[in-house]
């Protein structure tokens, strides 16, 4: 663009010459034109809008001071991303952050002063849903937990450990730790940090599938929040001293620590001839024979309850239903039944192919049972 040139006449003042006046006044016109002259005013004031077009930088020092007493009108948008902050002085802060919804009379103070050595981060009292975005991470071997880190997803095709990292760097940290797959005799075992406990414990574990539990770090140690566990009726196919004939059905679901245990049996025709003297239990599970209180043989598991029925001509008929199961081993147990009648002495008898009752085609017993499981945490 070409210099505009401007002449113009003052008439001398009391304490000004009219010649100088006409040369500054000259001097701001043709630096405004030609876009090759600096302007440097010491002072200005704009009574009217005023807009500025291309690169333009406010103070030329860091103690130059600039004070809006208007409003932002247009979003403020960093020109590269991920480059600049706001506010950098590690002294300075800014007292508070407010943020609004389309509704003018719900802005919210999002974040508050610090008080005294702390950091307090006020969240804003809203009606609706805030959402928190959570990290996760699945694993699946040998993995200590990270700050990153918030949700671990865990599988245990074969058994390893989840070491938390040392408590007095992680104060107010949670980590929420999930069992994906269904191996109930594999465990996920979580570790504190060297010595450090969680809920009095060194470790503690996880078993079923979907199992969850929330730990909580108080800078020394670390706690169990919260434990989810699933309660899902399984199937699974139980095996047994009969063979012949027999056709096992089951189901299993867990209750805290514990086991509990539903199984059929249906005959299409007399079984083989032996002491129906062993069950399998799920998924190589193991009782855990410190919570029985009756840990040996002939022990009645808690909550067992026997029952047989027999399919004559006229019908399937209830046969009898005193009985149980009784502990054999860490792995099996027996179903029995009662010999006697109530008022009396009913001894615990093992049931054949002739006892109680010959068993025949389309007889059926049912038994169930609740046993505690090793490793399993309530």
């Amino acid at each position: 663009m070409a210099s505009i040139a401007v002449t113009y006449t003052f008439v001398a003042g009391a304490t000004s010459s009219a010649s100088n006046v006409n040369s500054n006044f000259t001097d701001i016109v043709n630096g405004l034109s030609d876009g090759t002259k600096d302007l440097s005013i010491s002072a200005l004031t704009c009574a009217g809008n005023v807009t500025f077009n291309a690169n333009m930088t406010l103070g030329n020092a860091s103690g130059d001071t600039i004070t809006m007493t208007g409003s932002v009108a247009s979003h403020v948008n960093p020109s590269a991303h991920n480059t600049y902050d706001f506010g950098t002085v590690t002294t300075l802060g800014w007292r508070a952050l407010f943020l609004a919804s389309s509704s003018a009379t719900k802005t919210a103070k999002l974040l508050g002063p610090a008080t005294s050595s702390d950091i307090i981060v006020t969240m804003p009292a809203i009606t609706g849903t805030l959402a928190l975005e959570e990290a996760s991470i699945t694993k699946s071997t040998t993995y200590t937990a990270a700050a990153t880190d918030d949700i671990i997803l865990a599988t245990t095709a074969s058994a390893w450990t989840l070491t938390l990292p040392a408590a007095a760097s992680y104060a107010r940290k949670t980590f929420t730790v999930k069992k994906m797959d269904n191996t109930p005799s594999i465990s996920l075992t979580i570790d504190g940090n060297a010595s450090e406990t969680i809920d009095g414990a060194t470790t503690t574990t996880i078993n079923t599938q979907y199992e969850v539990v929330k730990l909580y770090c108080d800078g020394s140690n670390w706690h169990i929040l919260d434990r989810i566990i699933p309660s899902v009726r399984t199937a699974w196919t139980p095996t047994g001293a009969f063979t012949t004939n027999t056709t096992y059905t089951g189901y299993w679901w867990r209750t805290g620590d514990s086991m509990h245990c539903e199984v059929n049996l249906a005959f299409a025709g007399a079984p083989n001839s032996v002491t129906f003297d062993s069950v399998t239990l799920p998924l190589s599970v193991t009782i855990d024979t410190a919570k029985l209180t009756q840990a040996t043989a002939k022990g009645l598991l808690a909550g067992s309850i026997l029952s047989m029925y027999d399919d004559d001509t006229s019908g399937l008929k209830l046969t009898g239903s005193v009985g149980g199961v009784i502990y054999q081993s860490t792995t099996l147990v027996q179903p029995v039944y009662g010999i006697g009648s109530p008022g009396n002495t009913v001894t615990l008898g093992a049931i054949t192919q002739a006892a109680p009752q010959t068993i025949a085609a389309n007889d059926i017993i049912t038994f169930s049972f609740s046993i505690p499981i090793s490793g399993w945490k309530g």
